[in-house]
């Protein structure tokens, strides 16, 4: 895959934006997932995303369609729901409102597998997956999709000042599309935005997918959108 990038800089005080951009599609294998509704109302794939979400609700995060944090409203209301196997009244209220739902991914060996310590410097790995749900345009093809955001930051160990930040990296995890559909991102611009203490990552893309076979209608070959989203989440040092 050939990519194009541009990299903007621009220094403002107290922190620092950059903007990367790819010209053309993802061309990655992506681990596709059967579509199978379960004895709960709801997707398997939908079932191990919220079992991973609420392992940790301290890395759990909510935004609702106007950009605001409704995290610590969303799990006073959804987890006796959960506590009780209520995935579909907890998917039915992501939808109806409109929420990205999202964690952050830990790794269960830091010190070895995220972390590279220099001298006082710290470097960390951090990656946020985010579900999506959502019908193709103009059809009534409903899909899930999980991405992945992960941004790396060097901080210094004492202060946790902020030292520099990788260009994020934004890809499709897992896709519950079936086997007619062959889903990819495309048009995927990230960005970065660093603070003294803190990089606030983003990746923006259009998520699309080509018919394999005929269906509904539609010939082989045809190409769907899915819409255009934004993922995001602010990185902050672990010690």
């Amino acid at each position: 895959m050939k990519k194009y990038i541009f990299i903007i800089p621009i220094v403002l005080i107290g922190f620092v934006f950059t903007f990367t951009t790819t010209s053309h599609a993802q061309d990655v294998v992506i681990t596709e997932v059967q579509t199978h509704i379960n004895e709960f109302g709801v997707s398997d794939f939908f079932t191990e995303f919220i079992d991973e979400a609420f392992k940790d609700l301290n890395q759990l995060n909510i935004v609702d369609s106007s950009g605001n944090d409704v995290t610590e409203e969303f799990i006073e209301n959804n987890l006796n729901h959960y506590k009780s196997k209520n995935y579909e009244v907890i998917q039915k209220l992501i939808e109806s409102e409109n929420l990205s739902v999202s964690y952050e991914e830990l790794e269960h060996d830091l010190s070895k597998s995220q972390m590279n310590i220099q001298g006082s410097n710290i470097t960390e790995n951090k990656s946020k997956i985010t579900y999506h749900i959502e019908n193709a345009e103009g059809t009534s093809f409903r899909k899930e999709w999980t991405t992945q955001l992960i941004g790396r930051i060097t901080y210094e160990s004492n202060t946790h000042r902020i030292v520099s930040a990788g260009d994020p990296i934004l890809s499709l995890k897992l896709a519950n599309f079936g086997a007619a559909f062959s889903p990819y991102l495309d048009r995927i611009s990230t960005g970065k935005q660093i603070n003294s203490t803190t990089v606030d990552f983003s990746g923006t893309y259009t998520m699309k997918a080509t018919l394999g076979f005929e269906i509904g209608g539609f010939p082989v070959g045809k190409t769907l959108d899915f819409g255009r989203y934004t993922d995001s989440f602010r990185a902050v040092p672990s010690f």
